[in-house]
């Protein structure tokens, strides 16, 4: 059976509602096949505070409740110069802690 339009124009309408739900019934079909495709991680990379550079060591870190919040290392900027406990001060921030990734 052909679906140009005006054969399906001649066809009586419980006829074009079947074709219409089997037109529909293929594109889900197709829809469905394509969110089933197995997928799979073949890598994985991270850095993250805390020395946490693998997935294996994040996920030690997250398991032992490790806090990796550290003070604003000195070699990073002079804390002093931004930080003001009160954190309405514009231009300046209210927290000397934060999460720092390892230079090597």
């Amino acid at each position: 059976m052909s679906n140009s339009p005006e054969k399906k124009e001649k066809l009586s309408v419980s006829k074009q509602v079947l074709l219409a739900l089997k037109e529909a019934k293929t594109r889900i079909e197709a829809l469905e096949s394509t969110t089933t495709e197995p997928i799979a991680v073949v890598g994985m990379a991270c850095r993250f505070p805390g020395g946490a550079d693998s997935p294996q060591k994040l996920w030690q870190l997250l398991s032992d409740g490790v806090d990796a919040i550290t003070e604003i290392p000195p070699q990073r900027w002079n804390v002093d110069n931004y930080y003001d406990p009160n954190p309405e001060t514009p231009g300046k921030m209210s927290s000397r802690l934060g999460g720092f990734l390892q230079e090597d």
